[in-house]
Formats: structure tokens, sequence, C-alpha cells
């Protein structure tokens, strides 16, 4: 018969510790998928289709030819503000 040590309990400290880590890598990927994410084009359609989509002011915008890193250098091949 073999007879095994009880185990003990982690202090809540380092439980609070392991789950804060847990969460910040979590916002790090989050944050990494969402930056290489928009420069895919795939992501642009999708800023550009959110972007047509807004209504300021009563004012449309349309977008063409949106290319390049949405957060560094980017081109617009045309940009229309025109009314409602």
């Amino acid at each position: 018969m073999s007879e095994t040590a009880p185990t003990t309990p982690q202090p809540k400290r380092r439980r609070w510790a392991q789950y804060g880590l847990g969460v910040l890598a979590g916002a790090v990927l989050l944050l990494g998928v969402l930056r290489f994410g928009v420069s895919t084009s795939t992501g642009r359609g999708l800023v550009e289709a959110r972007l047509e989509a807004l209504s300021i002011s009563g004012q449309s915008i349309a977008i063409e030819g949106l290319n390049g890193d949405l957060l560094g250098r980017f081109n617009l091949s045309r940009l229309t503000v025109s009314d409602g």
C-alpha cells in the first residue's frame, strides 16, 4: 500500500499572480493579432467597410484603394466625402 503526501494548496497571492500573468499574456497576444491583422488585405477591407458605414454630421465617406500598413504608411487611391 502506498501512501501519498497530501498536497498543500498554493498561497492565494501566487495563484492571483498566475491569473494576472495569464490575463496579461492574453492581452498582449490579442493586441499582436489586431496589430498584424489590419495589415492584411482582409483587415484593410474590414476597416474600409467600417469607415464607409460611418455617417459623420450628415456626411458620408467613400474610400477606394486602401493600401499599406494602416498604423504606419498607407495610401488611398480615392477619398470622397459627400452629403448624406
